[in-house]
């Protein structure tokens, strides 16, 4: 295969993964905003006197709800943020994939669940990245070793 070509193909994997990164992403914010972790210590909704100006916002959005779910740099406590500060009952240190995978399953929140299987995908897609980013190197070497003048 000529470099012309493995420099396209590298460079079309490499997009290709970037792109795969951002949908895992996606995917993992929309199943960790569906999660309902620390809604039992806001209370009920409360009955809606108006419905026909619509749905009021639950939480509300007030600082006392805003307190209870989310940390001081704004993330929201869901199951999988309290099993990412869960320690080994064996070991002192955090969790790892399979704990953490016991500990939700045990919490029984499907979209967590569903959210850590997609950050363990997104984990695979950077390892990918980090390759393709060493092939394109190795490439860009070889680049720059057929341009130079024959001596």
């Amino acid at each position: 295969m000529n470099l012309e070509r493995s420099i396209l193909i590298t460079l079309a994997a490499h997009e290709s993964t970037l792109q795969q990164i951002k949908s895992l992403t996606a995917e993992i914010g929309l199943h960790l905003g569906r999660c309902e972790s620390r809604y039992e210590l806001i209370g009920p909704k409360p009955v809606n006197e108006s419905p026909e100006l619509g749905d009021l916002p639950w939480p509300n959005g007030s600082e006392e709800h805003w307190n209870i779910l989310y940390d001081e740099k704004n993330r929201r406590k869901t199951h999988m943020w309290d099993a990412f500060r869960e320690w080994s009952q064996d070991e002192d240190r955090g969790l790892n994939d399979e704990e953490v995978m016991d500990y939700l399953l045990k919490r029984g929140c499907v979209h967590c669940t569903r959210a850590f299987y997609f950050v363990r995908e997104r984990k695979k897609a950077r390892r990918d990245l980090g390759n393709f980013r060493r092939s394109l190197r190795a490439l860009g070497k070889s680049a720059i070793k057929a341009l130079e003048p024959k001596r």
